[in-house]
């Protein structure tokens, strides 16, 4: 009875001897993808082996070459966009779900990472001098004290930072330009031009 591959299904070339155990693949081909096929499997069972083996290694790597991934981004920007582009249009419903619990589990860094996003297109529309702003470098120098009542406000509250010239009268997007506050303070402002008011920090 001839014997069929174990691969693809087709019928086993006969042998020259009978000598020695009966092969169970057909041809170099058929013994290539049968290695692929268990290697794939074996990477599902052990997938955080794995991942657990990646992880150490990019850890090495960034402790030898803390400016690699920044210098290979520079230079890689546009086909590493597109990239990204085509795995998020093929992969959107994981890509949504990953956001979601990243943001569950990173809030402040979610907020201020919307915080820097908002007002950075605000200062660009208007044409205002832009710099990055830490609100949590603001909280910090203003002490946990709003500019506009002086009083204390709460690191876990609602709080916002208060451009003192407004961006729509030609203020700037900047440390010098920026003060703690409530956000019902900052709301009853609006855009309005303080008189003579320095900030907080102008101040201490």
């Amino acid at each position: 009875m001839a014997k069929t591959c174990m691969e693809c299904g087709g019928e086993m070339p006969p042998r020259k001897s009978t000598a020695g155990s009966q092969p169970k693949l057909c041809s170099a081909e058929c013994r290539r993808l049968s290695k692929y096929r268990y290697y794939k499997q074996w990477k599902r069972d052990n997938r955080q082996r794995e991942l657990a083996k990646v992880l150490v290694r990019s850890r090495e790597h960034r402790a030898k070459n803390p400016d690699y991934f920044k210098t290979h981004y520079a230079k890689n920007r546009e086909r590493i966009k597109l990239r990204v582009r085509a795995w998020y249009k093929a992969n959107r419903e994981k890509a949504q779900q990953q956001q979601k619990v990243y943001s569950a589990q990173n809030p402040e860094t979610i907020r201020r990472c919307a915080f820097k996003a908002a007002h950075k297109r605000r200062a660009l529309v208007r044409d205002a001098f832009i710099e990055i702003v830490d609100r949590v470098v603001v909280y910090e120098r203003d002490r946990g004290v709003c500019g506009i009542c002086k009083k204390p406000v709460e690191r876990d509250s609602k709080w916002e930072v208060d451009h003192v010239i407004p961006l729509s009268k030609g203020g700037a997007h900047s440390y010098d330009n920026v003060q703690l506050s409530h956000r019902s303070c900052n709301r009853i402002k609006r855009a309005v031009v303080p008189l003579g008011q320095p900030t907080l920090f102008q101040v201490a």
